[in-house]
């Protein structure tokens, strides 16, 4: 994990903390995500807090020394595949529920990118107290930059553009 200028202040509109559905000042989040990396960003008052989780799962493991799929397979007996997802399932939900720890309530979260990990992350998310999932929306590969923009339109809409409903 890495953590770049990760803070703990809550966000302001103006001089006024800004209160969610619960009436506390509400986090917010902005998390990009695939299977391998996880982008979270806190958006504070004195900016974007970043921090980076890496996953240690991998969905087809290289065996060293291995040369073929076919012999490593016919040694191993029909359990390599089966046992191979179910590591690949454990670490998967490892690094969803490392990812989920650094939202701290109460907070509101936008989740965003590629595959379907963002999903999975959505339902650890919708188990937590006072954590507000506001939307799940597929993207590319982004740069780091786009991702901040991204995250700063998302929960600061330019003037003159009402609230509107993000799901």
């Amino acid at each position: 994990m890495t953590c770049i200028n990760h803070g703990g202040a809550d966000a302001h509109v103006g001089n006024r903390p800004v209160v969610g559905i619960f009436g506390w000042a509400m986090k917010k989040y902005g998390i990009w995500i695939d299977g391998k990396t996880a982008w979270i960003a806190e958006l504070a008052e004195d900016g974007l807090h970043e921090v980076v989780v890496e996953s240690a799962a991998e969905r087809k493991p290289r065996i060293p020394g291995e040369t073929s799929k076919k012999t490593t397979r016919a040694s191993k007996g029909f359990d390599y595949e089966s046992n191979q997802k179910a590591r690949y399932e454990e670490e998967l939900k490892k690094y969803l529920r490392k990812v989920a720890a650094i939202v701290s309530p109460p907070a509101e979260v936008f989740i965003f990118g590629p595959g379907e990990t963002k999903n999975n992350l959505e339902k650890v998310l919708s188990g937590k107290q006072k954590v507000i999932v506001l939307a799940v929306r597929p993207a590319d590969k982004l740069t780091l930059n786009q991702r901040r923009k991204l995250v700063r339109e998302f929960f600061v809409p330019a003037a003159g553009h009402s609230l509107q409903k993000r799901r």
